[in-house]
C-alpha cells in the first residue's frame, strides 16, 4: 500500500477540492500530464505548499494498492533499463539536444505497445532545496555524499483507477473531517 499527498492551493474550497479530486497539472509537469502525487513522506507535501503557494496551500491524502500497475524508476531496475533504451531510441530518431522525462515517457506511451501502466514514479533529484531541512539528509563527509531520510518521490497518475483510496484533505487541519473545537 502506498500513501500519497498532492498538495493543492488553499482557495478556501476544501468540499470542492474533495469532490473534484486529485487536481491535474499541466504545466511544469516533468513527468508529462497527470495527477502528481508525494509518494509516503508527507513533509514533501509540506514543502511545496510553502515553497510553491507561499504557506496558503491543502494537502490532501489517498492510497494505491496497485504496484503492479505503476512504471517504478526508483525501485525497479528493469524500468530505468527501458526508460535508457527508450531515451537512446528517441535521440537516435529526433537527434534533439535536450530530451525530457516527459518527451520519454510520451514516446513509451505512444510508441511501446507493452507499456500499459497507469503511473509512474520517480526521485526528483535537486528538486528540492535542504535549506532548513538539514534533519532530512545524512552526509558522509569523507567521500562528499549523503543520503536522503525524505527523499522527493513522486508518483505521476495518467488513470486515476490506480487511486484505491478515498481522496480527503488532512491539512490544514480546520479543513479535516476529524478536526474539532
Amino acid at each position: 500500500m502506498i500513501r500519497l499527498y498532492q498538495t493543492v492551493e488553499d482557495r478556501d474550497n476544501p468540499d470542492f477540492i474533495e469532490a473534484n479530486g486529485p487536481i491535474q497539472c499541466k504545466s511544469n509537469a516533468w513527468l508529462g500530464p497527470g495527477y502528481y502525487f508525494w509518494d509516503t513522506f508527507y513533509e514533501n507535501a509540506e514543502w511545496w505548499g510553502r515553497s510553491h503557494y507561499n504557506g496558503k496551500y491543502m494537502i490532501c491524502a489517498t492510497e494505491s494498492s496497485r504496484e503492479a500497475d505503476m512504471f517504478d524508476l526508483v525501485g525497479n531496475t528493469q524500468h530505468l533499463i527501458e526508460l535508457r533504451k527508450a531515451a537512446k531510441l528517441l535521440r537516435d530518431k529526433d537527434s534533439r539536444k535536450e530530451l525530457f522525462v516527459g518527451h520519454v515517457l510520451a514516446f513509451l506511451k505512444g510508441e511501446i505497445k507493452s507499456f500499459c501502466y497507469k503511473a509512474v514514479r520517480a526521485n526528483g533529484i535537486f528538486s528540492k532545496s535542504y535549506i532548513g531541512l538539514e534533519d532530512q539528509l545524512l552526509y558522509f563527509p569523507k567521500n562528499h555524499s549523503y543520503l536522503e531520510l525524505v527523499p522527493p518521490l513522486q508518483i505521476c497518475v495518467y488513470d486515476k483507477s490506480f487511486l484505491t483510496g478515498t481522496f480527503r484533505v488532512i491539512y490544514p487541519p480546520q479543513y479535516s473531517n476529524d478536526y474539532t473545537i
